[in-house]
């Protein structure tokens, strides 16, 4: 009995020492998955009253990014889609990382807030601020962009402004959304999808 109780004890310590490695393992792997999808997490808010006009970039996610670019450019919209843009060119903001609770401040463009000024009706100029970056985990691309219109009164404001007319406003926001989309369905292998970054509002 002595040899059968010793053997059953072992047998019962080795197979202790399996299930705890095995569960080791699992919470190891729940870690790896966990930290996978931890991205960085991007708010904008815009100050067109600044001298010069300006909006803030902010990184309130729990990782850093180890790329971002914002990069400004102009749309005008005509008969229902967009039917030109305007690239910033190379005068955009880039850095090699962004860290958790990070924040920049960045100069609109004035040439495409000039530019703007020049077509006619103005409420049909859209100011795109798109931003670019990748994921630590996975080095993930993703594109993610905010909008901002001229009102009634010759203002840039953010989509959600109230003096913006919906019956005016909302066809030229479907429009930008259909082209971001149909970007991102042609985008080349290994380019990011596209998602909407709302503004939160005007910097007071």
């Amino acid at each position: 009995m002595t040899k059968i109780s010793v053997i059953i004890s072992s047998l019962a310590f080795i197979l202790s020492c399996v299930a705890t490695y095995v569960a080791y393992l699992a919470w190891l792997d729940s870690r790896k998955l966990a930290g996978l999808y931890l991205s960085p997490e991007f708010d904008l808010v815009e100050s067109f009253q600044n001298s010069p006009p300006s909006f803030k970039v902010y990184n309130r996610g729990p990782v850093e990014a180890i790329y971002f670019e914002a990069e400004q450019v102009l749309h005008f919209y005509q008969d229902g889609k967009i039917a030109h843009s305007q690239g910033q060119g190379e005068n955009r903001y880039k850095a090699d990382k962004f860290n958790p609770q990070k924040k920049v401040s960045i100069i609109f463009d004035k040439t495409l807030l000039s530019n703007a000024k020049l077509q006619k009706p103005p409420e049909h100029n859209v100011l795109e601020v798109r931003l670019l970056y990748r994921r630590q985990s996975d080095k993930k691309l993703f594109r993610k962009s905010a909008f901002f219109f001229t009102n009634p009164k010759g203002s840039w404001v953010g989509e959600y402004d109230d003096t913006l007319i919906p019956s005016t406003y909302e066809p030229i926001k479907v429009a930008l959304i259909k082209s971001a989309k149909a970007w991102a369905q042609i985008a080349p292998s290994g380019q990011p999808a596209w998602f909407p970054l709302h503004s939160i509002g005007p910097d007071e």
